[in-house]
């Protein structure tokens, strides 16, 4: 990848930083397009070395949004996501002592909380609270069109599971071995769609799934919402069995969609986005009645939880929560810019998809 810095001056709400450590050119010549393009923010994400040393470079006063992601305890997945050799408690020092207007923000009151108690420096200032937007569903794919493209009868059971490839904060696997070893109903579907990592292929990882007539894998790429759309609208339970979620974009927009969502108990964001989640301690038992009790109250939940994203989590909102952020971190010259972008020159999603993505 390599990501370039192609905003006129004075037309970028938020410049992002985050990028650049894809980006070829030298650290200098980042930095000069960054002061040419003079957005009303910069933004960094997490604790990642090159944009550290560009904030390093940039004429003292710039307005800096940093984006902190609290990805849960999982084994095997880092709290944070951080550079090599980067100590992230030394990182958010560093950060802070710039001679620059510093504004954290993450998606959840419980990332908040925990960011602050591993690294001490972030309480210097406010560290906000800016969700995830829900996506416009794209596509008109139906719920039998989807079902179709894998033999799926129009009167069976679908679940739906999905995530990183082979992620080890995921579970993906856990799900399709759960499904493969207790559900014997043949009226019974498992649907997954996975986004790989590297050139894996999941398929390959669990041998019984490439032939069972009742697993279905898709392997796609990122930013396929109009396919999400439809993936969503064919399950009719979606289950989460990750343990290592900053956000849990799929549990948002399968519950915002009003689908059924169980989700897996652990200390990650997923178990907070939404009050009355069905939240269920394993994925593991198909036919155990701990899990169909999830399921039942998935379904139960279900148009309560749709109504709740869409009050809080629609793009609306989330802009809001900007335009409430950028009136307390700005002087009153900068908050009148940048509520005029929000408003009059950037449309609603796309401001919110830069800000939280």
């Amino acid at each position: 990848m390599n990501a370039r810095i192609t905003v006129r001056r004075g037309d970028s709400l938020i410049l992002p930083l985050d990028h650049a450590q894809w980006d070829r050119r030298s650290v200098a010549d980042i930095v000069a397009d960054a002061v040419a393009a003079d957005p009303v923010w910069l933004r960094i994400a997490n604790f990642h070395r090159r944009p550290l040393e560009l904030l390093k470079r940039l004429p003292p006063g710039a307005r800096v949004l940093w984006k902190l992601e609290f990805s849960g305890y999982a084994e095997g997945c880092p709290v944070v996501p951080a550079s090599r050799r980067i100590d992230p408690r030394e990182y958010a020092e560093e950060v802070l002592s710039l001679p620059h207007h510093i504004v954290p923000y993450t998606f959840l009151e419980w990332n908040r909380a925990e960011l602050l108690r591993l690294y001490p420096a972030l309480r210097q200032r406010p560290l906000h609270v800016i969700p995830i937007a829900q996506k416009t569903p794209l596509g008109r794919t139906g719920r039998q069109a989807i079902r179709d493209m894998y033999g799926i009868p129009a009167g069976d059971f679908v679940y739906g599971a999905g995530g990183n490839e082979l992620h080890p904060g995921k579970r993906v696997g856990e799900v399709v071995e759960a499904f493969l070893e207790t559900c014997t109903d043949p009226s019974t579907h498992l649907l997954c769609t996975l986004v790989p990592r590297e050139s894996a292929t999941a398929v390959a990882e669990w041998p019984a799934a490439a032939t069972h007539p009742r697993v279905h894998v898709r392997v796609g790429e990122y930013h396929e919402w109009a396919w999400m759309s439809g993936f969503y609208r064919a399950v009719d339970v979606l289950l989460a069995n990750s343990v290592s979620d900053s956000w849990g974009r799929m549990v948002a927009e399968a519950a915002g969609a009003g689908v059924p969502v169980v989700v897996r108990r652990a200390q990650c964001g997923t178990n907070v986005l939404a009050p009355g989640l069905a939240i269920t301690e394993s994925l593991r038992d198909f036919a155990s009645e701990t899990f169909v009790q999830a399921v039942k109250d998935a379904q139960a939940a279900a148009p309560a939880l749709r109504d709740f994203f869409e009050r809080n989590y629609r793009t609306e909102a989330v802009v809001r929560r900007l335009l409430t952020l950028t009136d307390s971190e700005l002087p009153p010259e900068f908050a009148r810019r940048s509520r005029l972008l929000v408003r009059d020159r950037v449309d609603y999603e796309r401001v919110a998809e830069v800000l939280t993505y």
